[in-house]
C-alpha cells in the first residue's frame, strides 16, 4: 500500500510539473513539427489534410497526431501549437507512468520514479514537442503494458502508435514478436486489431494522398536535439544502464529498449543526427540512468554490512 501511494504521489508531482514545463514552453515547435501544425489546421478549416490548400502531399510525418490536432483545433479554436504543448505533457506522463508501474513490480521503484522524472522534466524530450515520436511512444508502451492480458486493446495502441509516428511499426511487430515468445503462440487478437488499424490507415493515406506512406518520414533537414554536457552524462549512464531495461522492466523496458535501438540505427544509417524522430532512443537512455547507479549503491551496501 505504501509503495503504492508513493506511485501516486510521484505520478501527481509529475503532472505539476510538466503542466508548468508546459506553460513555459508554450506554442514552441522546430520546423518539422510545424508542418504537422499547419496540416492540422488546414484539415480543422476545411482544406482537408494538406500542407498548401489543393496540394495533396504525403508530407507529414505525423499524421495521426495531425489529425488529432486537427480535430481538437476544430473543436476548441485554440492554436494547433498550443495544443501540441499539452498533448507533449501527456504523452511524457503516460510514458513515464508506464514505466515507473513496470519498474515497481520488478522491486525497482526508486529507479521507476528517478527515470520517470528525468523523461517527464527533460530538456531534450521537450525539444520534440508536438512530435509524433513522443505520442507513437506513449502509445507503444501502453500496448506493451496490456500486451498479455488485454491484447485486443493492446494491438488497437499499438496500431496507433504507427500512425501517430510510421517508424513505430518495426517495434510494434517486435512487440508481437514478443508476445508469441511469451505466450508461445502467435497472439492472434494482437495481431488483427494492430493489423486493421495500420490498414485502414494506409487505405485511408491513399485514397487521399495517392500513397499509404509519407514522403517525409526521415526528412534530411530534421532538426538535431540540442546536447548540453548534463544531458550527455545522464546518456553515459543511460548506456551503462540499458540491460536492466531488458532483464527487469517486462515487456515494457524490452519494447522501450527495441524501438529506442530501430530509431537510432536508422538515424545512423541515414547519416543523420538524433532529432525529434529519436525521441525514443532518448527516453530509453534517460529512464536508463539511475539503475546502474543505484544497483552498484545496493550491492555496496550489502558488502558493507556483510
Amino acid at each position: 500500500m505504501r509503495g503504492f501511494l508513493g506511485e501516486q504521489l510521484a505520478i501527481v508531482a509529475w503532472s505539476v510539473t510538466a503542466l508548468v514545463i508546459a506553460y513555459s514552453r508554450l506554442g514552441q515547435a522546430v520546423p518539422e513539427v510545424r508542418v504537422t501544425y499547419r496540416y492540422a489546421w488546414n484539415l480543422a478549416h476545411g482544406h482537408g489534410l494538406v500542407g498548401e490548400a489543393g496540394e495533396r502531399v504525403f508530407g507529414v510525418a505525423d499524421p495521426g497526431v495531425a489529425l488529432l490536432l486537427g480535430w481538437l483545433h476544430w473543436v476548441s479554436r485554440v492554436d494547433p501549437a498550443r495544443i501540441g504543448t499539452f498533448l507533449t505533457a501527456a504523452w511524457l506522463l503516460g510514458t513515464a507512468r508506464v514505466l515507473l508501474r513496470a519498474a515497481a513490480r520488478d522491486g525497482r521503484r526508486l529507479e521507476g520514479v528517478l527515470g520517470g522524472t528525468l523523461i517527464v522534466t527533460s530538456p531534450l524530450l521537450w525539444q520534440a514537442q508536438g512530435s509524433g515520436a513522443l505520442a507513437g511512444l506513449a502509445f507503444l508502451l501502453t500496448a506493451a503494458a496490456r500486451g498479455e492480458r488485454w491484447p485486443t486493446s493492446a494491438g488497437l495502441s499499438a496500431g496507433l502508435a504507427v500512425w501517430m509516428r510510421p517508424d513505430a511499426a518495426p517495434a510494434a511487430a517486435l512487440l508481437g514478436g514478443l508476445l508469441t515468445l511469451t505466450r508461445r503462440r502467435l497472439p492472434r487478437r494482437y495481431t488483427l486489431a494492430a493489423g486493421l488499424v495500420v490498414l485502414a490507415g494506409c487505405v485511408a493515406a491513399w485514397s487521399w494522398f495517392g500513397t499509404a506512406w509519407p514522403a517525409a518520414l526521415f526528412a534530411r533537414r530534421a532538426t538535431a536535439l540540442q546536447w548540453g554536457p548534463p544531458a550527455v552524462a545522464l546518456a553515459v549512464l543511460g548506456l551503462a544502464g540499458l540491460p536492466w531495461l531488458w532483464r527487469r522492466i517486462g515487456l515494457p523496458g524490452r519494447v522501450l529498449l527495441l524501438h529506442a535501438a530501430v530509431t537510432a540505427g536508422t538515424y545512423a544509417l541515414l547519416g543523420q543526427p538524433l532529432s525529434t524522430g529519436s525521441a525514443p532512443a532518448v527516453a530509453a537512455l534517460l529512464f536508463a540512468a539511475p539503475f546502474a547507479p543505484l544497483a552498484l549503491a545496493r550491492r555496496s551496501a550489502r558488502i558493507g554490512r556483510s
